[in-house]
C-alpha cells in the first residue's frame, strides 16, 4: 500500500484554471479582443488548522481602433478581477492608450490606467492611477 510508505505524501494542495482569449478584427479600423479566466487553489495543511481556498475570476474586454490621422492606435479597456474564499478583493480598472508615429522611426506610446479595489465587501482601498509614456526609435 502507497499510503504507508515512508517516502509517501499526501496531496495537499491542488489547483485549477480555464480561460478563453477571442480576438476579433471588424474592418481595417476596428479590433476587439475578450479574455475570461477562472482558476480556483486549494491549500489544506493536514494535521493543522491552515487551510486556504482562493477562487479567482478575470475579466478583460480590449477595444482597438486604427484611426485615419494623427494616432496608430487608440486603445480602450476594462478590467475586472474578483478574488474569494480565505481572501476577498474585487477590482475594476479602466483604462486608455495610443499610440502615434511622431516622426519617422520615432513613436510615442501613452498610457494611463485608472483602478478601485475593494479589499472586503464594504471597505473600498486608495483608488489607484498609473501613467506610463514612452519614446520608441526605430532603426
Amino acid at each position: 500500500n502507497n499510503t504507508q510508505s515512508a517516502d509517501y505524501f499526501s496531496l495537499d494542495a491542488t489547483s485549477e484554471s480555464y480561460g478563453i482569449n477571442l480576438q476579433s478584427i471588424y474592418n481595417r479600423h476596428w479590433e476587439s479582443t475578450i479574455y475570461y479566466n477562472s482558476s480556483s487553489y486549494e491549500y489544506l495543511q493536514w494535521g493543522f488548522d491552515d487551510s486556504q481556498k482562493q477562487v479567482l475570476k478575470n475579466f478583460q474586454i480590449k477595444l482597438i481602433n486604427h484611426p485615419y490621422k494623427y494616432f496608430n492606435k487608440l486603445i480602450y479597456g476594462f478590467h475586472y478581477l474578483n478574488r474569494s474564499g480565505t481572501y476577498y478583493s474585487t477590482q475594476y480598472n479602466i483604462n486608455f492608450g495610443l499610440i502615434s508615429e511622431l516622426f519617422d522611426h520615432i513613436n510615442l506610446h501613452v498610457f494611463f490606467d485608472y483602478r478601485i479595489k475593494y479589499l472586503d465587501s464594504k471597505n473600498k482601498s486608495n483608488k489607484d492611477s498609473f501613467f506610463r509614456a514612452k519614446i520608441e526609435y526605430n532603426i
